[in-house]
């Protein structure tokens, strides 16, 4: 049987009577929660749902989600989290690749997808042609069969946001999951006594596995359904939050939120950051407005996702993201593949139980991704401290700018954009540039009220930059393109630029 479904059985009966679930009006107790998963996987088998079939959750932060999560790894389906903000097309190719014919749906969903040949169950309001989630817990019948699984098969299917191509299905085990919240705990303490608030989308690794990691331990989880400050912080102050896990730039919103309500009354123990590099200025800005401290960490959805994080009873180091967890290790090498001494900056490669079986059907992608004795490449620059302790130093290989035949890595421009008053978010990208081959040229988003303009901000580079790294451009834009997760997409960014009025070629 699925070890995600052992454990929260065991915990249920422990904790039973306590919160597991908050979502709008409804509250479920773990008792309550497991009985929904109960439900939820005798339906499934009266679908005809069998062990190893592809089953998508294309759904919002909702309680429908870990429901059927749980229900289809008792089963043992494999779950297939579809991440709601692909465009269209992508969406079509995910439920296409995968081979899913059965997919949990969000009504607002429903009318663009409800032509292909799937069959759905609609969570919502009820829909032509779809079974309602209600109907579906209703054809439950007979009694659940145990079924053996390999912890160590494929369990997960979660599609990669596609910024460079087609989605990419990167396969996941239960072993891979679970041993990496082993380690994630080991380091990160979560309490049965925890409540967390989670706006962090369920489709994305990051926010699925803190939010399984304070399940698996008894805790609470106030799903907000989808990303809406008042809310997040409303919750912080009623379900007296401990746990806030965000991306970068949300934590921006919240703070500006917070900057024109008000200090607020809240319990938390610490806040968690991933999904992209925290700016020195904002962690200072998040610890000072919450007073606990900012737990900082790195990882890809393909190390299922977690790799390093900051220890809590040392605090957060700017530009740090901590030490390899207890069961990962990470090392550095130069591009001719050779291991980087203490400082040097190179690429990142991870090794340990929680990476990857490899990405669904493509075996080449896989291969490259891979090197011959088991380390994963992960295409982020950095380096390793005489501690040990990881800095993301030179952000993606990818971003790097070549101007006039010198590396230049966008992160240290970027913490000196980041450092000025006014500044929201910040990304450098090159452009080509017919003599120096590309030109620096930095994006901005300011802050509310703010009037900022091209020149100042070159001013302030000008004094904290050499001039090789001085942007060529300033670019203010009223919001940088993202991903899902909340990560600025430079590829975007080059394209929507690259072929402007007024780009030297």
């Amino acid at each position: 049987m699925s070890q995600f479904y052992q454990t929260l059985k065991t915990t249920a009966e422990k904790r039973a009577t306590h919160d597991a679930i908050i979502e709008g009006e409804t509250r479920w107790t773990y008792s309550q929660f497991l009985q929904q998963v109960d439900q939820a996987t005798l339906a499934f088998q009266t679908q005809g749902i069998t062990p190893g079939e592809r089953v998508g959750l294309m759904l919002f932060n909702q309680k429908e989600f870990l429901v059927c999560f749980f229900a289809l790894r008792k089963m043992g389906a494999i779950v297939v989290p579809i991440n709601i903000q692909m465009l269209p097309q992508d969406i079509a190719y995910v439920i296409q690749n995968a081979g899913m014919r059965q997919l949990v749906i969000a009504d607002s969903f429903y009318p663009l997808l409800k032509q292909m040949p799937l069959n759905f169950i609609v969570v919502g309001e009820t829909q032509e042609g779809g079974l309602s989630y209600e109907q579906f817990l209703n054809t439950a019948e007979g009694a659940a069969q145990e079924v053996a699984q390999d912890p160590d098969q494929l369990a997960f299917l979660i599609y990669t946001s596609g910024t460079t191509g087609y989605p990419k299905g990167v396969m996941l085990s239960e072993n891979n999951v679970t041993s990496n919240m082993a380690g994630f705990r080991e380091v990160i303490h979560f309490y049965e006594t925890d409540r967390m608030v989670l706006a962090l989308p369920l489709f994305h690794a990051y926010g699925l596995v803190v939010s399984l990691t304070c399940l698996m331990v008894g805790g609470a989880i106030t799903l907000v359904p989808k990303f809406h400050p008042k809310k997040i912080v409303e919750a912080l102050v009623s379900e007296k939050a401990t746990i806030l896990p965000l991306v970068p730039t949300l934590f921006t919103v919240i703070l500006d939120l917070i900057s024109k309500t008000g200090a607020v009354d809240h319990e938390l123990r610490f806040s968690v950051s991933g999904g992209a590099a925290l700016p020195a200025p904002l962690l200072e800005k998040i610890e000072a407005v919450f007073h606990a401290p900012v737990i900082e960490g790195y990882g890809l959805t393909e190390t299922a996702p977690v790799l390093a994080v900051n220890d809590p009873e040392i605090g957060s180091i700017p530009s740090c993201v901590g030490k390899p967890l207890p069961n990962v290790q990470i090392k550095i090498v130069s591009k001719d593949n050779t291991d980087c001494v203490t400082g040097e900056v190179g690429e990142v490669l991870a090794k340990g139980p929680n990476i990857m079986l490899g990405y669904y059907n493509l075996p080449e992608e896989t291969q490259a991704a891979m090197t011959p004795d088991g380390w994963f490449r992960t295409g982020d620059l950095g380096h390793l401290d005489a501690e040990g302790r990881l800095y993301i130093s030179g952000g993606r290989k990818k971003d790097l700018i070549i101007k006039a035949g010198e590396n230049i890595s966008p992160v240290p421009i970027e913490t000196v954009l980041y450092a000025m008053e006014g500044i929201r978010e910040a990304a450098v990208i090159g452009l080509p540039h017919e003599k120096l081959g590309e030109e620096i040229v930095a994006c901005v988003a300011l802050h509310e009220g703010q009037a900022l303009s091209p020149q100042d901000i070159i001013r302030h580079c000008r004094a904290l930059l050499a001039p090789a790294h001085l942007p060529g451009e300033v670019i203010i834009l009223e919001e940088l393109p993202k991903n899902p997760g909340g990560k600025v997409v430079k590829k975007l960014l080059r394209e929507q630029l690259t072929h402007r009025e007024g780009v030297t070629h």
